[in-house]
């Protein structure tokens, strides 16, 4: 049987773009985790316990509220430079540092994405992915971080930038998935998708109605 939807747990208004360039039918399910660092936890110790808690409230959130029982899309980014996470600036002054410490470094931005469903036992359970991409970012005259943090762009970025607005000037060059950067990688979101034969990249309509090929 293939599904026609999902629920996307995050706000991310770019994770959402992705998710409608897929043509995948889903909705919102807004969640609520402490995203807080632990003392001495590196990137991918952050990171899998952060898609953790979300996979947990999410699940959580479709019981109490005795929501559709629908597959669940969580994601979390996280930018990393020699094992220190640069998460989402709080202030102005917090981006500010962030990218003066970036500038002129190539550092990883990795993803961490989980589809969780309901089982029959009403238990939550749930398949994960990972994506790491590396991004060499030039360096970064005062004035020019300056300028882009009065934009406001860094503010709800990981890392302090978006390469998908106007931080795409300071990106040298990535190597991986550009997708993974802005907030959902493309290939490892697929391959989750298809485990549960989740209708992606067309409609159901429109694979119905056929190529019309002999």
């Amino acid at each position: 049987m293939t599904i026609s939807g999902l629920y996307l747990a995050s706000k991310s208004p770019r994770r959402k773009n992705i998710l409608n360039q897929l043509m995948v039918d889903f909705e919102v399910l807004e969640i609520d985790v402490d995203e807080d660092e632990i003392q001495n936890e590196g990137p991918q110790e952050y990171l899998d316990r952060i898609v953790k808690s979300k996979v947990t409230a999410a699940g959580n959130k479709i019981l109490q509220e005795n929501l559709t029982l629908k597959p669940f899309l969580v994601a979390d980014t996280v930018v990393s430079h020699k094992n220190k996470i640069f998460g989402k600036p709080t202030t102005k002054d917090h981006a500010y540092r962030m990218l003066k410490e970036l500038s002129g470094t190539t550092h990883t931005v990795t993803t961490g994405i989980a589809l969780g469903h309901i089982s029959e036992l009403k238990e939550i359970e749930f398949v994960q992915n990972h994506s790491h991409t590396v991004v060499e970012m030039k360096s970064l005259s005062a004035k020019e971080i300056e300028r882009y943090v009065l934009t406001g762009e860094p503010m709800d970025k990981a890392g302090g930038y978006g390469i998908q607005g106007l931080g795409a000037s300071f990106i040298k060059g990535i190597g991986g998935c550009y997708f993974n950067v802005v907030g959902l990688p493309i290939q490892e979101t697929c391959l989750l998708l298809d485990d549960l034969n989740i209708c992606l990249l067309y409609t159901s309509d429109a694979a119905d109605e056929g190529l019309g090929v002999d």
